[in-house]
């Protein structure tokens, strides 16, 4: 026993080190542990808020970089419920099944007072059911989620002659996300170039959204009124590089106002789906418009007319 007691102090120097070493790692687990369980806590309450909110979820599919049309592939989805780590999207069209396991990437919003919060999370498609035109998509609830900054995007009244036929339909269960032209029933209202009366006009137009409007005391009766949240299908027939393009999006009503002293109703619109149509074809393959990168050929159209100088800007381009 004597010939160990030089060995003593070491010993305890020892078991000293090896305790501390211990006790930083356990520290640093527990605060990791109470970092993702606050972390877990500000994903639901986010995501509880936007529900309550009766805000869209916008997903972008996240396709592999050499997959042929893989840019821009998404749907948009009501919040249905939050539980049991899985978020379920009712999305008003017949999904792919092609979708199930993808990687996607998930846009939402978050209204306060005169302000809007844009947040961004990844997540994965566990599970996908399409069933009379509506699809439930079952999402992995995130880890953590990013900040996103939206983008104020020109907007600008279109030039005189550019808007050749405009269409309006709302999207619910009589009337879901078309897969083909054959799948559209009547439209809230239509119009085309050489009108006398048109019921519905492009009041403006920006990357990202656009303004229809309409006047209240039009010979067809009164504009439909639609509430903040309503969602849109609409053709825009326009005039752009010397072609005819045949643009159809899917929109969520934003805001509402009155111009010309209440003789027309105007309807902010923000777009969430595109695609265009091709002369002789009828099936649509929809694009997802991202909040924050808007809707490339609108983009085009936008900056055509503004570099003409015959259209009026709306507001400031940043």
């Amino acid at each position: 026993m004597k010939d160990l007691m030089p060995y003593l102090p070491y010993a305890v120097i020892f078991i000293a080190v090896l305790f501390g070493i211990v006790l930083v790692f356990w520290r640093k687990q527990s605060l990791e542990s109470r970092r993702k369980n606050r972390a877990a806590s500000l994903i639901l309450e986010k995501i509880a808020e936007a529900q309550l909110q009766r805000e869209l979820f916008n997903v972008e599919i996240m396709e592999d970089a050499g997959e042929e049309g893989s840019q821009h592939k998404g749907f948009v989805g009501a919040l249905q419920r939050c539980q049991n780590g899985i978020l379920a999207l009712e999305v008003l069209s017949t999904l792919p099944n092609t979708y199930f396991g993808k990687p996607v990437c998930v846009y939402f919003r978050l209204k306060s007072n005169n302000t809007q919060n844009f947040f961004r999370f990844t997540s994965r498609i566990e599970a996908l059911q399409s069933r009379h035109g509506v699809s439930t998509v079952c999402l992995a609830i995130p880890e953590c989620f990013e900040g996103e900054q939206k983008r104020n995007f020109y907007r600008v009244q279109p030039t005189p002659g550019s808007v050749r036929a405009l269409g309006l339909w709302e999207l619910n269960a009589s009337q879901p996300m078309p897969e083909t032209t054959a799948d559209l029933k009547r439209p809230l209202c239509a119009t085309k170039e050489g009108m006398a009366h048109p019921c519905i006009q492009l009041d403006n137009v920006s990357a990202s959204g656009m303004a229809l409007s309409m006047p209240v005391n039009h010979p067809d009766g009164p504009p439909p009124q639609l509430a903040r949240g309503t969602q849109l299908l609409c053709l825009i027939a326009f005039r752009y590089s010397g072609s005819l393009v045949t643009f159809w999006c899917t929109g969520e009503v934003v805001n509402s106002r009155e111009k010309d002293n209440g003789a027309t109703k105007v309807y902010g619109i923000e777009f969430t789906n595109w695609a265009i149509l091709q002369n002789g074809q009828s099936a649509f393959n929809w694009f997802h418009a991202s909040p924050v990168r808007g809707i490339p050929i609108v983009s085009q159209w936008v900056d055509s007319m503004d570099t003409r100088g015959n259209s009026r800007p709306v507001e400031t381009k940043k």
